[in-house]
């Protein structure tokens, strides 16, 4: 993975991480997350401070992810997911963000409703989604324009990606910010 820090940091794929072809096999893809009590873990990590300025957020899954980075103003953002749907899914967002660069809340959600195989009305009835606030929906569309989140069709199970993924953060002195798994 390398970071450009002249630029701010554009994200790329590390070199030495494989991507996977297949072993996905849930029909089932999480665009948004079926747990309980996401709203308190999005609260909880607005009230911690950022120790320090290159952070980077790992996830896997759906917008919940941007629901984490949105309220910790995180710079840099891999998601790292074994369905290429979540992956597609992310590409998609930064497509549309590509495409219009001020994109708003409601072209947002016109385009992607257009797919109809994404499902993250969750994240519409969410009081703490980033698509309810204009400053977090500014701030994830910022990111995506700027290249500082990715998502890989990779298993953060594989103590290879994570060793890479940690190899990587140590060259660059970026620090974990948020792990959600």
């Amino acid at each position: 993975m390398v970071i450009n820090m002249s630029e701010l940091g554009k994200l790329s794929v590390p070199d030495n991480i494989s991507f996977l072809t297949s072993g996905f096999l849930s029909s089932t893809h999480h665009f948004y997350s079926n747990e309980e009590g996401q709203g308190d873990l999005v609260l909880s990590l607005a009230h911690s401070v950022p120790l320090y300025p290159q952070r980077l957020h790992i996830g896997i899954g759906g917008m919940q992810n941007l629901d984490m980075i949105a309220v910790r103003r995180t710079p840099y953002a891999l998601i790292v997911d074994i369905d290429p749907e979540i992956v597609r899914f992310y590409e998609d967002i930064g497509k549309i963000f590509e495409e219009q660069d001020t994109a708003t809340k409601e072209i947002f959600e016109e385009k992607l409703s257009r797919e109809k195989k994404y499902d993250y009305k969750g994240a519409l009835e969410s009081a703490y989604s980033w698509l309810q606030d204009p400053d977090k929906f500014d701030h994830i569309r910022r990111m995506f324009r700027e290249h500082r989140i990715i998502a890989i069709h990779q298993d953060i199970r594989n103590n290879d990606t994570l060793n890479s993924i940690a190899d990587w953060m140590q060259r660059h002195d970026i620090a974990l910010d948020t792990f959600y798994i």
